[in-house]
This record gives structure tokens, C-alpha cells and sequence, in this order.
């Protein structure tokens, strides 16, 4: 399978404040770094250099200005370089499980907005450990649901997360599912089981559902010819255009372009599982 650099997140609930175990602000020289989660133990971790941080044998890169959220009994290898020294400031904590408030963690966010309020915040509430944790505790709390993303972004299994990112990359071109399997070095069937079990639908339900959302956005976003358009999402006939775009929305391309009806469309293909099964089968495409 390719190198896959899409981020991985951790399912956590954030009903309730962590629990924070510890906590500092730290410098060294090291230009490796390597550990394991103890069992029961969230890190954030607030960095200003950038690296590469590889998490349960995933790589992923980071940029200057970011934060690690690493979760409980994860295998943790940072490298860095460039820097003459490496600030961190760091928390400890643990979070209480649950099913209300269910979030996806990013084991990497960008923070660059709000990177410097957040070393003030941090400043600030080191100042008051010794009196209380509380203004620590907030401030991961706060920064926990910054970088926090829905829940759909969990991925249980790479290789339909990495077919996931394929079908983005070839959305305009013939997708098949048989040379999809060989490239991520699996069976046909395989591919197929994993990922029903994911999505609870076929690889072409899920390629045609991605064509429209493209579909959708391009007609409600750019000024593009629906011709033009319709070939970029792979779909260059444009009566099976016009049907996989009306069975999605309930309006016709040009409709939904003169009435830009963005927002409702996006809704209606994003929040209603039953439109998905209801998107038309191109014909010249798998």
C-alpha cells in the first residue's frame, strides 16, 4: 500500500473535563524522541517546531505551530530537525469514557490561529498550579474540543482509508474496483467485505455518492460549464449527469446551479443515508 498521510483519529468523549495527571513546559536538544502511552493516559502535546511523528506505525508530518493529541498506549516516535532546541508544553490527563459529546481526536492539528493566545493561556495557568489544577484542566479541556472533529473521521481500517483517498485523487477518471484492490495489495473480496463493514455500502454506491457531493459543490460553488463539471467528476454523459445530480438532490444541474442551493443540497447528501442507495449508476463508469 502507498504512503498514507491522512490523519488518524482517536474516538474520545469530552462530556467531562480530563483529568489532568501532569504537566510542563520543556526544552531539548534531542532531534528523536520516543516513548509509549502508558494504558490509561491522553498527552497533548503543543509544539513550535515542525516534524514528523509516527503513531501505532503510521507517519504523519507536522508543521510549526502544532498539537499532538496522543491517545493511551500508543507507540510514539517524534523526529525533528532544524531547530537549535525543541519547546514542548505538555498535559497528562485522562478522559472518562462515555456516549454523550463523541468526538474524533487528531493524533496532529494545525494550531497556528491560535497558538499564541494558547501559550498565554498556558503561561497563565501554570502560574496558578500550586493554588489549583482547574485553570490547567480548562485549558486542555478547551483545547481538546478546538481540534476535535466528527466522528465520521475515524477510520477502523486503512486500507478503505487509503481507497477512500484514491477515489478523491481519480473521482474523473474510470475507477475499478478489481486494480483498486491490487494497488493496496489485497484481494478484490476482501476490499469489498472491509469495506461494507466500514461504510454499510458497495465501493461503487460509494464512488457515485462522492461524484455527486463533487457534483454539488462545483455547480453551487464555480461558474464552470455543467459540461465541464460533469467530465471532471467522471460522469461525461450528461443525462446520466443530470439524473445522478437530481436523484441526489431532488433538482436538476441547473436548477440547483440558478437557485445555488448549497447549503440544502450538501445537507441532503451528508445527513440522509437513504439518498445514498438512491444515487444512479453512471453507465460508462465504474
Amino acid at each position: 500500500m502507498s504512503a498514507n498521510l491522512l490523519i488518524p483519529h482517536t474516538r474520545a468523549s469530552l462530556a467531562k473535563p480530563p483529568t489532568i495527571v501532569g504537566y510542563a513546559a520543556f526544552r531539548d536538544k534531542n532531534d528523536v524522541l520516543e516513548w509509549h502511552q502508558p494504558v490509561d493516559r491522553w498527552q497533548l502535546l503543543i509544539v513550535a517546531h515542525s516534524g514528523v511523528v509516527s503513531f501505532n506505525g503510521r507517519v504523519v508530518p507536522y508543521g510549526p505551530r502544532a498539537a499532538l493529541v496522543l491517545p493511551p498506549r500508543a507507540r510514539v516516535r517524534l523526529d525533528r530537525s532544524g531547530f537549535p532546541g525543541y519547546e514542548h508544553i505538555f498535559s497528562w490527563f485522562t478522559l472518562e469514557e462515555g456516549a454523550e459529546d463523541v468526538v474524533a481526536l487528531p493524533v496532529v492539528a494545525d494550531i497556528t490561529p491560535v497558538f499564541d493566545s494558547w501559550e498565554t493561556h498556558w503561561s497563565r495557568a501554570f502560574d496558578r498550579v500550586q493554588f489549583t489544577r482547574r485553570a490547567v484542566q480548562a485549558w486542555v479541556w478547551d483545547s481538546l474540543w478546538y481540534v476535535a472533529a466528527g466522528v465520521e473521521r475515524i477510520r477502523t481500517n486503512l486500507y478503505v482509508e487509503e481507497a477512500e483517498r484514491i477515489v478523491q485523487e481519480r473521482l474523473g477518471d474510470k475507477i475499478g474496483i478489481l486494480e483498486l484492490a491490487n494497488e493496496l495489495e489485497i484481494s478484490h473480496s476482501q476490499l469489498v467485505r472491509l469495506f461494507r463493514a466500514e461504510h454499510g455500502m458497495t465501493i461503487q454506491e460509494y464512488i457515485r455518492v462522492q461524484r455527486a457531493v463533487a457534483a454539488v459543490r462545483l455547480l453551487t460553488t464555480t461558474t464552470k460549464p455543467i459540461k465541464a463539471i460533469a467530465a471532471q467528476v467522471g460522469v461525461p454523459d450528461l443525462q446520466q449527469f443530470s439524473r445522478l445530480v437530481r436523484n441526489a438532490t431532488g433538482a436538476s444541474p441547473r436548477h440547483l446551479r440558478t437557485e445555488r442551493k448549497t447549503f440544502e443540497a450538501h445537507t441532503t447528501l451528508v445527513t440522509e443515508p437513504g439518498v445514498r442507495a438512491e444515487v444512479s449508476k453512471p453507465a460508462s463508469k465504474s
